[in-house]
């Protein structure tokens, strides 16, 4: 219930950033929209928590209010009947989903994306609760109707996957193919956790650790560039590369991070995923497979189109290149981009003990 009251809490600070501080002329619509989704959100998640509190006095014997439990180590320990796990699951699905964001449930994402803060938008891509909420109370509060739809948590992973990419590819404003980019690569979480295996859960952790790095890392830099151009939209862009070399190296580097390029710190993760999943769902891995080459497809796209090729406008002629400071930012998340993808066991040696524990208590269920 603490976190249920904290994850609440979080709207009314995001709410007014969004709102006041916005960037776009909708940012109003965008923080009512996204305070809806997730007070929508938090009823089922709501109903799923008094749902383990009841079921635990049921299986104590003991009458409400006295029986009711909402110890986390206790309802872990004491899984509920089958059909109770299965009422549980789905509620807790649902509104994690909504924050995660699962498809159909994205549609606030790309809103926020382009009306809200830049700090904001990177906020909301790189720390992704809901899936850390699927992890730590979807699945282990309800271990085996997770086992037995483990269909379904595929299916929604190779959706997001696939469609994010398809809606990145018709994009032409940098923020809401990030954000688009963001739901197809959240996809590839759900179906690491989905294989209920070491190797794609820690593959699921890091891909979590590296939204953090890459999607902050691209959307900060995306904001230096709105800063100095007033736009991210195509159309008033391009040969941004001559003008601003460092901001378009930069770019490049944290892309090609989120693409899985070898020796940036999204190849270990993503190929952790891929391999679990054609191990424990092959077509969904084929599938992800598929919205891997898409991916690349969408971001070298438009990262021709913005940087690349004769500057058309004199604003991106006349910019200035990164400043002292945001070339601090921006080393220190490539830094970290290439360290840990060159030395991944960093962290998954840190995860190890913590995955081997979590697929433990699954399995043993």
């Amino acid at each position: 219930m603490l976190f249920f009251l904290f994850w609440e809490l979080t709207l009314l600070p995001l709410y007014f950033l969004i709102s006041f501080w916005g960037i776009g002329a909708n940012r109003r619509y965008a923080a009512v929209k996204y305070t809806l989704f997730m007070l929508a959100g938090g009823i089922p998640i709501l109903f799923g928590f008094i749902l383990l509190a009841f079921g635990q006095a049921e299986l104590s014997g003991t009458a409400p209010p006295v029986g009711l439990v909402f110890d986390y180590e206790t309802l872990l320990n004491n899984p509920l009947p089958a059909e109770m796990q299965t009422l549980v699951f789905f509620l807790l699905l649902l509104g994690f989903a909504f924050k995660t964001p699962l498809f159909p449930l994205h549609t606030w994402l790309p809103v926020v994306a382009m009306e809200g803060p830049v700090a904001i938008a990177a906020l909301m891509t790189g720390l992704k609760l809901g899936a850390y909420g699927i992890i730590r109370f979807v699945v282990p509060m309800a271990p085996a109707a997770a086992q037995e739809f483990h269909w379904l948590l595929a299916g929604l992973g190779v959706m997001g996957i696939l469609y994010g990419a398809v809606l990145a590819i018709a994009q032409t404003n940098l923020r809401r193919m990030l954000a688009y980019a963001s739901i197809s690569h959240v996809g590839l979480v759900l179906l690491g956790i989905a294989s209920f295996t070491i190797q794609g859960f820690q593959g699921a952790l890091f891909q979590l650790l590296n939204f953090t790095i890459i999607a902050g890392g691209l959307y900060i830099v995306t904001g230096f560039l709105h800063h100095r151009i007033g736009s991210t939209d195509l159309i008033n862009l391009g040969g941004v590369a001559q003008s601003m070399p460092l901001l378009t190296a930069f770019f490049l580097l944290f892309g090609l991070a989120s693409m899985g390029v070898p020796g940036t710190n999204g190849f270990p993760a993503e190929f952790l995923v891929l391999v679990s999943a054609l191990g424990s769902h092959t077509g969904a891995g084929l599938a992800a497979l598929f919205g891997m080459v898409l991916g690349a497809g969408y971001f070298l796209s438009l990262y021709r189109r913005a940087f690349l090729g004769p500057a058309r406008s004199a604003v991106v002629i006349d910019a200035l290149d990164l400043r002292r400071r945001e070339l601090l930012v921006a080393s220190v998340i490539a830094f970290l981009v290439l360290a840990i993808g060159l030395y991944p066991n960093s962290v998954l040696e840190t995860t190890r003990v913590a995955s081997e524990a979590w697929v433990a208590h699954l399995l043993t269920q």
